[in-house]
C-alpha cells in the first residue's frame, strides 16, 4: 500500500512495522531489506515537495532517508547474500531511486545475478523460479531496464514473461 499510494502516512506506517519486526528479530536480513525500501518511501513521499526542497532543512532530510535507505539494503545483502528475496527488494529499491544517484546499473547486475541463479538446481534456484518470485522479479526487472532507457528490453520482458539478456 505505502509503495502505491505515495501518502507520507503510509510510508511511515511502513517503516514503523519494519522497525518493529527488527526489534523482535535484530537479525533478520528480509526485515532489513524491507525497512531499506520503506526508508526510501519515507524520502519519496518527505511531506514538503517542490520549491520548498531548496532549503537546505527538508532536502537533506529526504537525502538523509535515501541514504539510510542505501546503507539498511547493503546491511541486509552482507547479511543473507544468498538470499533472493532480499536481493529482489534490494534492486527493486535501488532501481526506483533517482537516476542521478547512481544506483539503477548496481540493481541490473542485482536482477541479472537473480536471472542467472534461476537456473540452478539449489533452494534458492526453486525460490526464484516459484510463480510468486517470477511475477513481481519479472515485473520489478521490466521497470528497472524502462528507468534505465532500455525499453525494447523491458517490453520483450512484459511481452515475453522475461526481458532480453541484458548483456
Amino acid at each position: 500500500v505505502a509503495g502505491g499510494s505515495r501518502d507520507p502516512a503510509w510510508a511511515a506506517l511502513a517503516l514503523a512495522y519494519f522497525d518493529r519486526a527488527l526489534r523482535r528479530q535484530p537479525g533478520n536480513a528480509l526485515a532489513q531489506a524491507y525497512r531499506g525500501a520503506a526508508l526510501s518511501l519515507v524520502a519519496r513521499d518527505y511531506p514538503l515537495q517542490g520549491p520548498w526542497l531548496v532549503i537546505v532543512g527538508p532536502g537533506f532530510a529526504r537525502l538523509a532517508y535515501v541514504a539510510r535507505a542505501v546503507r539498511q539494503l547493503d546491511a541486509a545483502l552482507a547479511s543473507a547474500p544468498d538470499e533472493p528475496t532480499v536481493r529482489l527488494v534490494r534492486a527493486s529499491t535501488l532501481s526506483g531511486l533517482p537516476a542521478l544517484l547512481g544506483t539503477r546499473e548496481t540493481a541490473l547486475a542485482e536482477f541479472a545475478l537473480l536471472d542467472r541463479w534461476s537456473g540452478e538446481t539449489s533452494e534458492r534456484g526453486e525460490v526464484i523460479r516459484s510463480a510468486g518470485f517470477q511475477a513481481a522479479f519479472r515485473s520489478a526487472y521490466a521497470d528497472a531496464l524502462q528507468r534505465s532507457g532500455r525499453s525494447e528490453q523491458a517490453a520483450h520482458g512484459r511481452d515475453a514473461g522475461e526481458p532480453a539478456p541484458v548483456f
